[in-house]
């Protein structure tokens, strides 16, 4: 994920369905069908339109308001780990 956003992309759709290993066990993200590129000039550019899978999108989100790409791509990170540590 950190590659990504230092390219300046955001992915919009972690979740566990998007999690894979390669033959060495290294975690990678897959299926970018609605990551989009974010404007590397701006101090804290927003993200109008929400994408993504229920129960991993952070809140603001669903409620609509303009976010924070890459905050939204951590917090879902963190709904990931949070299923995958009580199942």
């Amino acid at each position: 994920m950190m590659f990504l956003h230092e390219k300046s992309y955001v992915h919009r759709d972690i979740k566990p369905g998007n999690l894979l290993f390669d033959s060495e066990y290294t975690l990678k993200l897959g299926d970018f069908g609605i990551a989009t590129k974010i404007n590397p000039k701006e101090k804290d550019p927003k993200i109008k339109d929400a994408w993504g899978t229920e129960g991993f999108m952070a809140p603001e989100c669903y409620e609509g308001y303009p976010f924070s790409g890459k905050e939204a791509d951590l917090f879902s990170a963190a709904a990931v780990l949070f299923k995958m540590a009580t199942g």
